[in-house]
């Protein structure tokens, strides 16, 4: 009787031990809920770390500028700008005004009145910044009315500016800007070809 209530107990004992190491059902269901959470909250952060990085701004508009550059009347050319969005125009081979002037000569104001009127149709889509140039003699207060080239220059693309508000262009999309004699033309060494204006044309 005393064998056979040994063996019966380390069978007992045997059973236990065994039942001791089994995995348990709830601890594995525990280990799944933490580890669906740590997933959930990696998505939310990625989600917030996305929504916040910087947006890249929308490309220019350019529709209507190359559909104006296409169409420039003769003697004109349009360039994109090195800054986007912007085209530059140019008319070739004309003297705008005489030394020292700011009054446009009439063949300047008849090549601005056919331009005026290619650019209308869009005036209230677009800014207009006029730059006027000077060239390389430099004025003097004492035989001109203006203090240097600077001034010159500002006055001369202000005198093109006003053209275009006589034509119902709105005054806040045209600015005015003058650069003396820092941006020669380097292709041609005519001193009054020197004396022009260049339009910077940007779609709003």
């Amino acid at each position: 009787m005393k064998l056979l209530s040994v063996k019966h107990s380390n069978r007992n004992s045997i059973f236990d031990h065994k039942h001791a190491h089994q995995p348990n059902a709830g601890g594995h269901s525990s280990w799944a809920v933490s580890y669906v959470d740590l997933l959930t909250l990696l998505l939310c952060f990625f989600v917030i770390f996305y929504n916040n990085q910087p947006k890249a701004p929308p490309p220019p508009k350019v529709k209507i500028l190359k559909s104006i550059a296409s169409a420039l009347p003769s003697g004109m050319t349009a360039v994109p700008s090195i800054d986007p969005g912007i085209y530059e125009v140019e008319i070739a081979d004309l003297s705008f005004f005489n030394s020292g002037s700011t009054e446009l000569l009439p063949e300047a104001k008849e090549k601005l009145a056919v331009l005026i009127e290619h650019l209308k149709s869009n005036k209230d889509h677009l800014h207009i910044t006029v730059q006027g140039h000077a060239d390389q003699q430099q004025v003097s207060a004492k035989r001109h009315k203006f203090t240097d080239n600077w001034e010159l220059s500002v006055l001369r693309a202000t005198s093109v500016l006003k053209l275009f508000v006589g034509d119902g262009f709105p005054q806040e999309t045209l600015s005015a800007e003058g650069f003396s004699s820092t941006r020669a033309l380097a292709s041609d060494s005519s001193l009054s070809n020197q004396r022009r204006v260049t339009l910077r044309i940007e779609e709003k």
